[in-house]
């Protein structure tokens, strides 16, 4: 499919559920199995020999840790909600949905999914003990916390790449025939993208608060750190000439688990930063399939 077309439809998804967000947002629990269907079409056409962490991943996994924490410690002294929102932001490891997006824009599928595994599984970790030092009124032990947000990870990550290996390796027919459905998953990306714009715009909307100003600037700040995260990730990946790569596991948030990782362990206001990212992560979406056919 032309990338122009791939553009306008993925365009028209975004304007579409943020319009009929009321209609689209009650077909929200199809997510995963979209999600999980697209990450299978995609897998069709990865060289599993080609996953590999790399020393370059080391830098990204600190940053995600380090500035997350720093950056709540310097804003928690003028607005806690606010810091909560920002430090989810950065800390939000990269969805599983990226692997499908850089399978669009051409970019290293194997290197996404090679960071995607390694990020989910530090963060899965690395959150609970983040939460146990915020103000948070009743926090989960620290096991259970863990487990949950794996739960919420890996069924949908792991489970289709080890059917698509198994396939694979079991038969070379099927597996040769299943190469050539690999744009099925834009087509479910399509549809799962105008269900999860309804149901983040519904989400934003029905939030009860008084405090317009804190509502504000989560929307702003999410707006932020998605263009300086997708930037950072180009301009760090290009050291390594895997930029297309590294701009979707740096810029494309896990949002779902960020949104319920905040109302399950901080304040549910600050899941608005991560509901509002969803907004600008696929508009930046729509803008780099754009200037991939522009380019060419």
């Amino acid at each position: 499919m032309k990338q122009n077309i791939k553009t306008l439809l993925l365009l028209i998804a975004i304007i579409l559920g943020f319009t009929f967000y009321d209609f689209f947002s009650q077909f929200n629990r199809l997510t995963p199995i979209f999600l999980f269907f697209m990450l299978f079409f995609t897998f069709c056409s990865v060289d599993f020999k080609e996953i590999k962490f790399r020393k370059e991943y080391l830098f990204l996994v600190l940053y995600q840790v380090g500035v997350s924490i720093g950056v709540y410690l310097l804003v928690s002294q003028y607005n806690e909600i606010l810091a909560q929102g920002v430090m989810i932001c950065i800390l939000a490891p990269t969805a599983v949905a990226a692997v499908v997006m850089a399978s669009m824009l051409g970019a290293n599928v194997a290197s996404v999914t090679s960071y995607s595994l390694l990020i989910n599984l530090v963060i899965s970790i690395v959150a609970p003990l983040y939460f146990s030092i915020m103000d948070v009124p009743e926090m989960l032990p620290f096991w259970i916390s863990v487990k949950s947000i794996m739960l919420k990870i890996f069924p949908l990550l792991i489970v289709p790449m080890l059917l698509v290996f198994i396939i694979k390796k079991t038969s070379k027919k099927i597996g040769t025939a299943l190469q050539k459905t690999s744009i099925l998953s834009f087509y479910l990306w399509v549809v799962s993208a105008t269900i999860v714009m309804g149901n983040t715009m519904k989400f934003i909307l029905l939030q009860d608060s008084n405090n317009y100003l804190t509502v504000v600037l989560l929307i702003l700040s999410s707006l932020v750190l998605c263009i300086f995260q997708f930037v950072f990730g180009y301009y760090y990946g290009k050291r390594f000439k895997d930029e297309l790569a590294c701009t979707q596991y740096m810029g494309q948030k896990n949002t779902i688990l960020a949104i319920w990782m905040a109302q399950t362990f901080l304040n549910p206001i600050a899941s608005i930063a991560p509901a509002a990212y969803v907004l600008w992560q696929n508009f930046v979406n729509t803008f780099q399939l754009w200037r991939r056919k522009s380019n060419g």
